[in-house]
């Protein structure tokens, strides 16, 4: 590029606002998720289900937050860590607690529904996959956290490549989505 050509972008830019060509989306602004890329963080929903009545541990630890995934595949081989016994095992829980097995097989009508608050200003993405008691019918959005039917959350972030895990398996040591 000669100096005049690269004086006359420079002038464009001051002049438009903007250099020519595409412009590059900003930082700060979080590239919203498509309607496909939701029903895809759905999907994995019912697939975590699956891996958690059947307790297949394989499954579910492909959903695992990847920094954690090989203390909790560790974690899981041990019927008596307290991360199998949150999810699966109903002897080691506290009195008066459940599993996270048990909290999802229980109700009648086990729903989903994936939340993804409006105007997140992070930079980044969030979604929570709900698992939640639909025996009173669809309930959406914000009301759902409050309506005392939420069993369980799962919290995960949109990247280049796809959804993955925000937080541990099932908002685990965490407050939670709905807190």
């Amino acid at each position: 590029m000669t100096k005049a050509t690269g004086l006359l972008l420079v002038l464009v830019a001051l002049i438009f606002g903007r250099a020519p060509g595409p412009r590059l989306p900003d930082k700060t602004t979080p590239q919203v998720p498509s309607s496909g890329q939701v029903l895809q963080l759905r999907d994995m929903g019912l697939q975590i289900i699956g891996a958690l009545v059947t307790e297949d541990t394989t499954a579910l630890l492909k959903f695992d937050r990847p920094d954690l995934r090989s203390d909790d595949t560790r974690a899981l081989s041990d019927r008596r860590s307290s991360l199998s016994c949150f999810l699966f095992n109903e002897q080691c829980v506290q009195q008066g607690s459940r599993t996270v097995r048990q909290s999802l097989t229980s109700p009648r009508e086990l729903r989903l529904a994936v939340h993804m608050p409006p105007n997140q200003k992070t930079g980044a993405v969030f979604a929570a996959l709900i698992f939640y008691d639909g025996s009173r019918g669809e309930i959406s959005g914000d009301k759902l956290c409050h309506s005392g039917l939420v069993r369980e959350t799962w919290t995960f972030k949109w990247t280049e490549t796809g959804w993955v895990s925000a937080r541990p398996m099932f908002d685990n040591e965490t407050e939670g989505w709905c807190n």
